[in-house]
């Protein structure tokens, strides 16, 4: 959607996914030279925490705690700047009720989003911190969710956006990228099929 839509923009760019499924910040760190930078690419977003704050079956705490998230995403942002790339934050998407972890402990008991609202809080820390942009997914989709969005329709398993979902991603994202890409942050006129989101 972004490739399309900034083409459409008159922005010549390539959009590449480099994004690994299941991948918390640690096991980022371990590619990013070899992934990402060697790409040289002029921007690159940034998104983890759903997995960095994941509580394991059995385990009393998340997968990597907090102030280990935290670290690690700011090594992200200022190795990626020092290698001369502008590195744009994001927030994850909320987990909905749907979720496989909601049939357990703490989960069951907690919401499926109490120990990932701590990481999300965390990434906008860090984007004022370090001086860099923040494209906020979590609030974006708590907005529709208030708004009346079923958000477990927007995903395949409450956690995973589904193509509607990537489309609310790609919405969300979108001014900020053309932003900075210094093309004008409106939607294209023939994205018609965004508006089916509102309410």
């Amino acid at each position: 959607h972004l490739q399309e839509w900034l083409t459409a923009a008159s922005v010549a760019v390539d959009v590449v996914n480099c994004g690994i499924g299941g991948e918390r910040t640690d096991m980022a760190l371990t590619r990013l030279e070899r992934d990402i930078i060697a790409k040289n690419p002029a921007i690159v977003l940034i998104m983890y925490g759903t997995n960095d704050s994941a509580i394991d079956a059995g385990k009393d705490g998340p997968r990597l705690t907090r102030e280990a998230y935290e670290e690690n995403l700011t090594k992200i942002v200022r190795i990626l700047r020092e290698s001369g790339t502008k590195p744009v934050l994001m927030t994850s998407i909320p987990l909905c009720s749907s979720f496989v972890y909601m049939k357990r402990d703490p989960y069951r008991q907690q919401g499926p989003n109490h120990k990932l609202i701590h990481y999300v809080r965390t990434v906008r820390l860090v984007a004022q911190r370090e001086h860099v942009p923040l494209i906020d997914n979590f609030a974006a989709w708590a907005e529709l969710a208030l708004m009346g969005t079923d958000l477990n329709a927007l995903t395949t398993d409450g956690c995973h956006p589904n193509p509607e979902g990537h489309l609310v991603l790609a919405r969300t994202i979108y001014p900020t990228l053309a932003g900075l890409l210094d093309a004008d942050i409106a939607l294209p006129s023939q994205v018609g099929v965004l508006q089916r989101h509102k309410t």
